[in-house]
């Protein structure tokens, strides 16, 4: 026998298949090593700069994948409300009212209101309590507005219906990475001064200076290079928000969320 909920168990399970795919497609692309340090001497200012150099961007595939796990999300909590409505008004009254019949996402309680499914109460007083809960007017694990989870899921799945969401370099990790001097048994003793030229949290584009070195002696001679990683982010967005592959899984973690409380709404 068929349950409310199946339908909308099925399209998280699609959505959780979407994830899967895009951190092992993240992975793989990773694993390829896209970017890396390249080290040039500046004469003008008498400094050895590591450079960020991109090898490949992002593929666009990841943007797709991140397009259909949004759209699955936003697909199930619209077949909950469906069912929320078909048991208060009948099946047949909601297949006419269908256009009503959609998840309510607002940014104030006022507008949550309006909402035409909450303002004709098509759904129960317990389930607009619950529906309301989940609403980007409400914070959860510290996001809320904008970055709410709910709010992205609903721009994502939008944004996706009419442009790919586009993939870049997110904000990078510098802790990790250090110069290394490449001395023969000739070289005089040098004193050196390094000094970072980028913000941990910067985003990671070609021929970004990343961070600079100098010796008191022979400067120009000095062999020089830069080890480990620069453990930049994927990031994909629409200009109006970006999103991380951590942010997705976030996203995921809030889904979960949503079915178990949708869930109370349909006592076994």
């Amino acid at each position: 026998m068929e349950r409310p909920l199946d339908g909308v168990e099925a399209k998280l399970q699609r959505a959780g298949e979407h994830l899967e795919r895009l951190e092992a497609d993240a992975r793989t692309f990773l694993e390829r090593e896209p970017y890396r340090v390249a080290v040039d001497y500046d004469a003008k200012i008498d400094h050895h700069v590591g450079k960020a150099r991109i090898i490949e961007e992002p593929p666009l595939t990841l943007s797709v994948t991140v397009g259909e796990f949004a759209y699955e999300c936003i697909s199930a909590l619209n077949h909950a409300v469906w069912q929320l409505a078909a048991r208060k008004r009948g099946r047949h009254k909601v297949e006419a009212i269908k256009r009503q019949v959609e998840l309510p996402v607002a940014l104030s309680r006022q507008r949550f209101l309006e909402k035409p499914v909450i303002k004709h109460r098509h759904v129960s007083k317990a389930a607009i309590t619950v529906l309301d809960e989940l609403q980007p007017y409400h914070r959860w694990r510290g996001f809320e507005g904008a970055r709410h989870p709910l709010w992205l899921l609903k721009e994502m799945s939008d944004s996706d219906k009419h442009r790919v969401l586009a993939p870049r370099w997110g904000s990078i990790g510098i802790r990790g990475l250090k110069w290394v001097l490449d001395r023969s048994p000739d070289d005089p003793p040098r004193t050196l001064r390094s000094r970072w030229i980028i913000r941990p949290d910067s985003t990671l584009e070609d021929g970004t200076n990343v961070m600079g070195i100098q010796f008191d002696i022979a400067n120009e001679q000095a062999k020089v290079r830069v080890e480990g990683d620069l453990s930049p982010e994927i990031s994909l967005g629409a200009g109006e928000y970006m999103v991380t592959l951590r942010d997705i899984r976030l996203l995921a973690l809030f889904m979960n969320r949503c079915l178990e409380r949708l869930s109370t709404l349909f006592p076994a």
